[in-house]
């Protein structure tokens, strides 16, 4: 073989990985646009009582509104619009320590009616003297 073979050769491997690798990339980052598998992350699972905690929902659809909430009064929730990137976030706390399921979710229709469910595990302050 000659060089001019040998670099078409190369050229041409080089050529079909990158179209291999194409696509095999396109398909996974159109696997779950927003809208679709809503996720819900803390910034911390055991929290202290009475200590924030930033609580994100990822893969909403943009433009929705995300309520966070539990079924316990000692939840401090509320409700947040997710951005372009499908994101919502809030920042909370728990008035009481124990374990707390809470649940982000998008009213059905348009939005999607997504949810998704996080547990804590909130600790007793401490004492004030």
């Amino acid at each position: 073989m000659n060089t001019s073979t040998l670099r078409t050769m190369s050229v041409s491997a080089l050529l079909i990985g990158s179209l291999g690798a194409t696509v095999v990339v396109a398909p996974a980052s159109s696997a779950y646009p927003p809208g679709t598998a809503m996720t819900l992350a803390s910034s911390t699972i055991t929290p202290k009582q009475g200590a924030y905690v930033t609580l994100t929902a990822s893969q909403a659809k943009p433009g929705c509104y995300v309520t966070f909430s539990s079924s316990s009064r000692y939840f401090k929730g509320g409700r947040k619009k997710a951005n372009s990137a499908g994101v919502a976030a809030l920042r909370t706390s728990f008035e009481k320590y124990g374990t707390f399921v809470v649940r982000a979710t998008t009213t059905s229709g348009k939005c999607g009616g997504e949810s998704a469910t996080l547990t804590f595990y909130v600790s007793k302050a401490p004492r004030h003297r």
